[in-house]
């Protein structure tokens, strides 16, 4: 079998195993206990200026963030020890393989996700909680508020493509 087969077959494998046990995890940790903190009230309170949609993303986000923040401390780390280990690596920035342009690639479509993680917390989440403080002045932004949204939702997209590139680019490696 190629090694382009083999990768493409490693890289739906390994999202197979991310959308399962990935959706469990967030299911389970973040989802249902973050909407039922928004339906009872113990969050609406708080957010009387959003509507229920703004108010359970929110809610989701805030539990979402520190996950996502130590899983990615744990695949860098983890990452780290396994490169090292592994017998395609030649060393600090030698690309003398396919191995090696993978993970190239594979780590600048992480630090993308991490520039964009980073984008989000620290430029448009006060952005929004200045925007939410307006609104519960009486002097809502609402055109301010769905250009954020806008944005927001397209990072989203663009995260989840460096995601998926970087299950493709490891799926590449994995096969060499």
């Amino acid at each position: 079998m190629s090694s382009t087969v083999l990768s493409i077959l490693f890289a739906v494998h390994l999202l197979a195993a991310v959308a399962w046990i990935g959706g469990l995890i967030v299911l389970a940790l973040v989802v249902i206990p973050g909407v039922r903190r928004v339906l009872s009230g113990a969050a609406w309170a708080a957010r009387s200026d959003q509507n229920p949609g703004e108010a359970i993303l929110a809610e989701l986000e805030r539990r979402f963030t520190p996950l996502a923040n130590l899983s990615l401390v744990v695949l860098i780390t983890t990452g780290m020890l396994q490169m090292s280990a592994d017998e395609n690596y030649g060393g600090f920035l030698q690309f003398n393989n396919t191995w090696a342009w993978a993970m190239l690639f594979k780590h600048l479509a992480v630090i993308g996700m991490a520039a964009i993680a980073g984008y989000v917390a620290l430029a448009l989440e006060p952005e929004r909680r200045r925007l939410q403080m307006l609104a519960a002045a009486k002097r809502p932004d609402t055109e301010a508020r769905q250009h954020l949204n806008r944005r927001r939702v397209r990072l989203a997209k663009l995260n989840l493509v460096c995601g998926l590139l970087t299950l493709l680019f490891s799926a590449v490696a994995t096969a060499q």
